[in-house]
């Protein structure tokens, strides 16, 4: 007890310890009701999905307890995905990663790889500047090293056609590409006064035919009638 208070009257002093009385009595009902209500709690998340707690909170302003109704409603954890086999790959499950699972034109957005555009127009530059010279390169190798050897002159004129067409050169230097891989028994037999005229690849082209076709035709005829006559 203070020492002001024992100059206090009985009956006011009786009257001070009863209030404090009831104060620790209501306090203790308080705390009964919420360990009670936190109880309460306690068995609902546990034993149901779905319940209603009621339990007595008390109102600040005229110290009583009003009741109130607080709802939980409890769902399954999430199960953990499975972990994949050893060496296998998972695709990640984060909501950034979901235009990965776009179509191809949608899956990559240019903004983020603007690096890749820039290689990829670099290379594209390259094979624009470079490509076609080495194309043109490896043409003229194949144009100079064909030769018509056994294949029929149809096939050798084919071929040096779509040779011919990659390399851009001068029609006396065509020509002379296209005389040195003949059959040397076809240059022989065209050895005229036109074939030496001849201009153009196309001319020189026909006439190597036509000595072609007369190879062929000397070459059905009998071993006799192919010699010469001696007189």
């Amino acid at each position: 007890m203070p020492p002001e208070d024992n100059h206090l009257p009985d009956k006011s002093r009786a009257g001070k310890v009863s209030l404090q009385e009831d104060r620790v009595e209501q306090l203790a009902q308080n705390a009964v009701h919420v360990e009670g209500a936190l109880s309460e709690i306690m068995e609902c998340k546990t034993q149901t999905r779905s319940t209603k707690l009621h339990h007595m909170l008390c109102d600040r302003n005229t110290n009583t307890f009003r009741p109130i109704t607080i709802d939980f409603i409890l769902f399954p954890p999430i199960p953990s995905p499975p972990n994949p086999p050893h060496g296998h790959y998972r695709a990640p499950g984060a909501p950034e990663f979901n235009h990965l699972a776009c179509m191809e034109p949608m899956k990559i957005p240019d903004l983020w790889f603007s690096v890749l555009l820039l290689v990829e127009s670099f290379i594209n530059g390259m094979i624009a500047v470079f490509g076609d010279k080495f194309m043109k390169e490896n043409a003229k190798r194949a144009l100079a090293a064909y030769k018509q050897r056994d294949v029929t002159i149809g096939e050798y004129n084919s071929k040096f056609c779509s040779l011919v067409y990659l390399v851009e050169d001068v029609e006396a230097a065509r020509i002379e590409c296209y005389v040195s891989g003949l059959n040397p028994r076809i240059i022989w037999k065209m050895m005229s006064w036109e074939w030496c005229k001849a201009a153009t690849l196309e001319v020189h082209m026909d006439l190597a035919m036509e000595a072609a076709a007369q190879l062929d035709s000397l070459a059905l005829l009998p071993a006799e009638a192919s010699q010469p006559v001696r007189h």
